[in-house]
């Protein structure tokens, strides 16, 4: 495998040279474009006709999908528990259990609401996870701390256009975003056609060239910024889709009514319930070392030294598991560089309970914008 300091791949790159590993996962078995490294394993006989790698909600959700198909299905997961991204922290361990992935869902995720109605899940509002009044933010830039109401005229304030300067750092983007946007309305799929692939480039040469200076666009975009850890590794393009699918998924609850929402006790509970549902065999704490094919099958070498044997296997993990994994045959150079250079965003959550009112001690803000490591501090 390709190591992880590898030179980040494009978007347009990952969806034309390795289509094989988009989407449910990467598929092995007898059968596949490339040539086993053997010829036969040292048994025939099989755990299972599937194994899949990985228990979050699309390995789940292939798991269910066999199983109804009358296939024997096997789950490994590494982890102690299902979910993958969709993960809930119990109320006994932080109260009011946040959710630390997967806040909610909008009305157009009918895969996700149909599997919460089939599984018995029931559904309420998003739980919001600030009180989101700009009024009662303070930003925090460097060692001085500036009310929302002084941060408009603040010398420390690099952005140019008024309705620029009055907002967060981190709100200025999108505003541009919107105006430049090369979609159709509507069109979520349009990023795939080479037409946009000029717009495959780093928002901070997108931005700045739309005319905000360099110094606005790092500090609104490589400090929290929710997306990247740069400006300079964040593509315009992406960018483009989310303004393109959020739009989507409003107009769909405009129409339908249809506002999705979250799980009630926690997100968690729709792929709990999920692998409650799947009757066949699911193993956590199981993480995965080596995938090979050979000629009748495939051989999957566990963390222990053991080997489970399928006719397939379905690889549902990210890529940032997915580059620890030897697979065998090797993937070829371009899914070999989209495993080991796809970005994903780092993000760390530490959750208080607060036991004082400590803004009425500080005459502070409840909420503060920052371009340090505490990043958002949010009540």
């Amino acid at each position: 495998m390709a190591n992880d300091k590898m030179k980040p791949v494009s978007r347009r790159k990952v969806l034309l040279g390795s289509a094989g590993l988009v989407g449910t996962g990467f598929l092995a078995g007898c059968g596949g474009q490339s040539e086993p490294a053997a010829t036969s394993s040292a048994t025939s006989s099989f755990d299972a006709d599937v194994v899949i790698i990985g228990a979050g909600l699309s390995g789940l959700n292939a798991a269910l999908l066999l199983e109804q198909l009358g296939a024997k299905v096997l789950v490994l997961e590494a982890t102690d528990r299902v979910g993958g991204r969709v993960f809930t922290v119990s109320g006994s361990i932080v109260p009011g259990g946040p959710e630390l992935g997967a806040n909610g869902m909008a009305g157009g995720y009918a895969r996700l609401i149909n599997a919460a109605d089939t599984y018995g899940v029931g559904l309420g509002p998003v739980r919001r996870r600030t009180e989101s009044l700009r009024s009662e933010r303070v930003i925090a830039i460097g060692n001085e701390l500036i009310t929302i109401e002084d941060w408009a005229n603040h010398p420390r304030n690099p952005f140019v256009e008024e309705a620029h300067r009055k907002n967060t750092p981190s709100s200025a983007q999108y505003a541009l975003y919107g105006a430049l946007n090369p979609f159709p309305e509507g069109d979520v799929t349009a990023w795939r056609s080479s037409d946009y692939a000029k717009w495959d480039r780093s928002v901070f040469d997108v931005l700045t060239e739309a005319g905000l200076p360099p110094e606005a666009v790092d500090l609104g975009v490589s400090h929290n910024g929710s997306y990247g850890t740069s400006a300079r590794d964040l593509s315009a393009l992406m960018m483009f889709q989310l303004l393109t699918w959020g739009a989507q998924q409003a107009e769909i609850g405009r129409t339908t009514g249809r506002e999705g929402g979250a799980a009630i006790g926690g997100n968690q509970q729709i792929p709990i319930a999920m692998a409650n549902a799947f009757g066949g065999t699911l193993r956590n704490n199981t993480p995965v070392e080596a995938i090979q094919s050979q000629s009748d099958g495939v051989d999957i070498r566990l963390a222990d030294g053991s080997t489970v044997r399928g006719k397939y296997a379905i690889v549902s993990v990210p890529f940032s598991a997915l580059r620890h994994i030897a697979i065998d045959p090797i993937p070829s150079a371009l899914q070999q560089e989209a495993i080991a250079g796809l970005g994903y965003t780092p993000c760390v959550q530490i959750h208080y309970e607060v036991k004082r009112k400590y803004w009425e001690d500080d005459g502070l803000p409840i909420s503060i914008w920052s371009d340090g490591i505490p990043g958002r501090f949010q009540a």
